[in-house]
């Protein structure tokens, strides 16, 4: 969820002496980094551990997509639009997976292994959470276990995805299923017209006869005294009598 709603669900529980949340799992890989601007910051001021899902971004940095790599077409995900390497708007993602996945090579690793290690180096994330449909996938999961990224690594992951980027802004989880980015609610509406007038308040200068007019007898009377001693408006109330002025 957004880091407003963790603070705030947080708060919310503390109020009412209930326990407060320990973990928030969120989507988070090399291609999909917006959630170092508050979220992750945020996490780790409140103590609460971030599970992150999600990081080979969908399939991306599987080591699959490579520039002139013919991809199989085997597997429940190939079909899918957003996995089409052709596709216009996946070309920075391609770009970048191309460019991590010759960064892996260099460091004699998969870029399976590159990005699991990356994922799970922010001081925030508490674990990685995986999702391998095979032994073999679960392997090359495992062998990320003890890797250590050097900064010399760290820093040139940086130069393909700057810090706090996201590639593409539909990978950020909470832009789905939010109503913020509504037109009704990105945009001040008029007021509405009423569709009565509201009467008048009572006032001294009226002598307060609208008022007088839904008092009971006795209120009345009291009313009438008051104005003609010059003690102000008597206002009823249900548990007594009020002189205002």
């Amino acid at each position: 969820m957004p880091p407003s709603q963790i603070a705030q669900a947080r708060a919310l529980a503390e109020r009412r002496g209930h326990g407060v949340f320990r973990t928030e799992e969120a989507p988070y890989s090399i291609l999909n980094r917006v959630l170092e601007y508050d979220l992750l910051p945020t996490c780790a001021r409140l103590g609460v551990g971030v599970l992150a899902f999600g990081p080979l971004a969908g399939g991306w940095l599987s080591g699959r997509y490579r520039n002139g790599q013919t991809v199989a077409t085997s597997g429940p995900r190939s079909h899918r639009p957003q996995m089409d390497a052709n596709a216009p708007g996946n070309a920075a993602k391609l770009a970048a997976a191309d460019a991590l996945g010759a960064l892996a090579d260099d460091s004699d690793l998969t870029l399976v292994q590159l990005a699991t290690a990356w994922a799970a180096r922010h001081p925030a994330v508490s674990s990685v959470v995986i999702g391998p449909r095979t032994m073999e996938q679960l392997e090359g999961y495992l062998d990320a276990d003890g890797v250590e990224l050097s900064d010399e690594v760290l820093d040139r992951i940086d130069s393909v995805v700057a810090p706090g980027v996201t590639i593409d802004v539909a990978d950020a989880l909470w832009a789905h299923g939010t109503r913020a980015l509504d037109a009704a609610q990105r945009r001040r509406q008029p007021p509405r017209r009423r569709l009565r007038e509201r009467p008048t308040r009572a006032t001294k200068s009226n002598g307060g006869d609208q008022m007088a007019a839904r008092m009971s007898p006795w209120n009345r009377h009291l009313h009438e005294l008051n104005k003609r001693k010059g003690w102000g408006l008597l206002v009823g109330h249900q548990r007594g009598l009020q002189l205002g002025h």
